[in-house]
């Protein structure tokens, strides 16, 4: 009988935790380069040709972490922690800075750098949510599909 009560506290206890939001299905925007001005067009497609430039190792890697990063803010952009880095931090530095292309791609997404109270330089996303058909921002639907297309 003690067991079973303490079962039935830890339920009530498991069940009173806030739930993590889950993930919803990534949808990207289809239309989403004629929805983009010209001059955010020329600014991711400028950040992606930059890309091409660094060696194939550390283009991919920048393309791998770049695209989890657009991805995880598209797919749960009420989620604090996929909408902001910190530019200091040794895995960004390493596997997205250090990468000609890598910061700019971010910005072209929507990432902009803001300085903390810290004093702390961090990335942070400033674009919308979903729309009203439940779709990524264009700016960051264009560059998700375009680094899809680069890992592939």
């Amino acid at each position: 009988q003690q067991q079973q009560q303490q079962q039935q506290q830890q339920q009530q206890q498991s069940s009173q935790q806030p739930q993590q939001p889950q993930a919803q299905p990534l949808i990207l925007c289809e239309d989403a380069e004629a929805l983009l001005s010209d001059e955010e067009l020329a600014q991711a497609d400028g950040a992606l040709g930059l890309l091409l430039h660094a060696d194939d190792e550390a283009r991919a890697t920048a393309v791998a972490t770049t695209l989890r990063m657009c991805t995880n803010v598209a797919a749960q952009p009420e989620e604090e922690k996929f909408r902001s880095v910190r530019m200091s931090s040794r895995a960004f530095q390493t596997r997205v800075a250090a990468v000609e292309g890598g910061l700019a791609v971010m910005l072209a997404a929507g990432f902009d750098v803001v300085v903390q109270e810290t004093g702390e330089d961090c990335l942070v996303f400033r674009g919308a949510g979903r729309g009203e058909d439940g779709a990524a921002p264009p700016r960051l639907s264009y560059i998700i599909s375009r680094l899809r297309e680069m890992a592939a």
